[in-house]
């Protein structure tokens, strides 16, 4: 049960940075490939 808690609040805050990456709109994440790859990261991290 608590590995199962921990794992949550890891996907959370990967969200949560996710949300925080892209929150200047899709031309500032199109235009970045700092923002992509820490989105892809984030991503890859949950999965």
């Amino acid at each position: 049960m608590r590995d199962d808690i921990a794992y949550v609040r890891h996907v959370r805050e990967c969200i949560r940075r996710i949300e925080e990456n892209v929150a200047e709109g899709r031309d500032r994440f199109i235009e970045s490939h700092a923002l992509q790859d820490a989105v892809l990261r984030n991503l890859q991290t949950m999965s």
